[in-house]
């Protein structure tokens, strides 16, 4: 399921040319025995709002119904703030 996720957040934003190589891997599925990587983190989601990806994700499975919905809405937008707010990330030591 988390793979479901990531690339219903990525396919909203992928709207420009630094984002060629995710479109070119947008349609190809990842198998069990494959990694995929990014190592530019530092600029990954940057100017996006959390509870505005929170509530894409969400519509994309209550509305527009593109996972199961193996719980209600509440327990997962609850699910996605706990694990995400008052989250710190670092990349080489830079916050």
């Amino acid at each position: 399921m988390g793979k479901k996720f990531v690339y219903i957040i990525l396919r909203k934003y992928l709207k420009t040319k630094r984002f060629d190589l995710a479109r070119s891997l947008e349609s190809r599925l990842v198998e069990d025995d494959e990694i995929l990587v990014s190592y530019d983190v530092a600029s990954l989601f940057t100017a996006i709002s959390l509870q505005e990806t929170i509530d894409y994700v969400l519509d994309q499975i209550y509305k527009e119904q593109k996972l199961p919905q193996i719980t209600t809405r509440i327990v997962i937008k609850r699910l996605l703030e706990r694990t995400t707010k008052g989250t710190i990330s670092s990349s080489n030591g830079t916050l």
